[in-house]
């Protein structure tokens, strides 16, 4: 061919064109290659959690519930019929982990950004995602769908000017597995589907992110339709699970226990035992206070319906404040700011042989917490940078440097963390496992708007550093002093 290619592939371009370092370019393909072979080899065949493990034996079985939704099962029940055990399925969110990676990693190498695609590639290692990906869970299945459909559209647009039927398909297909796989998958899948099939030429800021909210809200009924109309997935009352740990929290700020006594049959002195910011499991049916999951699922009445969730809507609406302090305490918890180290310890109940923290407080044990949950890991510290990047990001061009596709990105990243502030149950790292991968590839996608954008050291730039800056300082604060006010 004629003209060789010079770091950018012309928008409307019909295919990609031989240049100079097309070989280098095929070294980057190689090298997903060989990161995903050494991924899948030092991992095999793969860890399963008790999440996993049930979802393992329902793919056995073929007897689905909605406790997990049930998508990821049916797939796993296909893989079984070729080979028992969990390197199928870890093998496929690991596929599509690198494949994304390195589709975002082509498309910057289209681009000209030879030096940004090596490093894009590279954190594909960030070192959240290999302490997961080595397990099979649906928060990583998730997260690679994700990634996968988003790296296929935007190196198919780099390459092409736009993203071709076949490709855009797949996405697609990905995105929607993706949103089926986690219940709370339709937060982050909303701006994603608006990236897929809108660009920036075609739709403004403000329609983008109404759309987002607007597809969001519609995806909930859907997913819960095909859950249970279309698998025939069994309910299970996994509901009761938010509804239970929300009673308790506004028992707990509202002394008032009359809802949380109506719903589980227990009384303030078991809230006083078995609640905790840090997740709802003691109230499980293999908690401690099991009894409180029991006794709200026969208040399910023959036409299916529970009377918890009549009781749970009237205690918010009764004690608003409360139901918001118990809301803010756990999301902190969840997001891993404001709390002592290592502070799964203080989320024992009292009625728990070990009610005192079993590990003391040391300067070690702090020390080593800092090291190994850095702030460079707290799921604060992502949604910060992520906000921080929008703002930066507003008076970009919309097709500069990325920035239509890095901030459809990051608001998928927020509005998945976010949503946890009003129904999170559980403390987790990998409940933010999307959010960072998606805060991280954008950052480094509009990398060069942005540090355009920060060169100029305005207010917002300034701003925007400090925030982050607090961040840091004030989560690092509450670690060494092991503050616990917030617990």
């Amino acid at each position: 061919m004629t003209g060789g290619l010079r770091g950018v592939t012309p928008p409307g371009a019909q295919g990609d064109r031989t240049a100079p370092g097309t070989d280098r370019r095929f070294a980057l393909l190689g090298l997903a290659v060989v990161l995903f072979i050494g991924n899948f080899a030092a991992f095999y065949p793969g860890l399963l959690d008790n999440d996993a493990l049930n979802q393992y034996r329902e793919a056995r079985n073929g007897q689905f519930t909605d406790w997990h939704p049930p998508i990821m099962s049916v797939v796993w029940s296909w893989f079984i019929a070729i080979r028992e055990g969990p390197q199928t399925m870890l093998a496929l969110q690991l596929a599509l982990h690198w494949l994304g990676f390195w589709a975002v990693a082509d498309g910057l190498w289209l681009q000209g950004r030879r030096r940004s695609a090596w490093i894009v590639l590279a954190a594909g290692f960030f070192p959240m995602f290999p302490v997961f990906n080595r397990e099979v869970l649906k928060d990583v299945h998730m997260a690679s769908a994700f990634i996968a459909a988003f790296g296929l559209v935007y190196r198919d647009r780099i390459a092409h000017g736009r993203a071709r039927m076949g490709v855009l398909g797949c996405a697609l297909v990905l995105a929607i597995y993706g949103v089926l796989v986690r219940a709370n998958a339709v937060f982050a899948f909303g701006p994603l589907l608006v990236y897929l099939t809108a660009t920036a030429g075609r739709m403004r800021w403000l329609a983008a992110v109404i759309a987002s909210t607007v597809i969001c809200v519609l995806a909930i009924p859907v997913s819960s339709t095909v859950n249970r109309q279309v698998i025939g997935a069994a309910d299970t009352g996994a509901m009761l699970s938010l509804q239970i740990f929300d009673l308790a929290g506004i028992a707990r700020h509202a002394a008032d226990p009359a809802p949380f006594r109506e719903a589980t049959g227990l009384d303030l002195a078991a809230v006083q035992r078995c609640h905790t910011v840090y997740w709802w499991d003691e109230f499980s049916a293999w908690g401690s206070c099991a009894s409180a999951f029991a006794h709200a699922r026969a208040l399910v009445g023959p036409d299916g319906r529970s009377r918890v969730g009549a009781v749970w809507l009237a205690a918010i609406a009764a004690h608003p404040l409360a139901w918001a302090e118990h809301r803010l305490r756990h999301f902190n918890s969840s997001v891993y700011f404001l709390v002592p180290a290592k502070h799964f310890r203080y989320a024992q109940p009292r009625s728990s042989p070990s009610a005192d923290p079993a590990v003391p407080t040391t300067p070690r044990l702090i020390a080593t917490n800092l090291v190994a949950m850095n702030f460079i890991l707290w799921p604060m510290t992502w949604l910060v940078a992520g906000g921080m990047a929008l703002m930066l990001l507003s008076g970009a061009p919309r097709d500069e440097g990325g920035a239509w596709a890095s901030r459809m990105l990051i608001v998928s990243g927020l509005f998945y963390s976010l949503a946890y502030a009003v129904i999170g149950v559980a403390t987790g790292m990998r409940y933010h496992y999307w959010s960072e991968m998606a805060i991280l590839v954008a950052l480094m996608v509009s990398a060069p708007a942005l540090a355009k954008r920060i060169a100029r050291f305005d207010f917002l730039a300034v701003a925007s550093l400090a925030m982050i800056a607090a961040v840091i300082l004030f989560g690092t604060l509450f670690r060494v002093a092991d503050w616990r006010f917030l617990l």
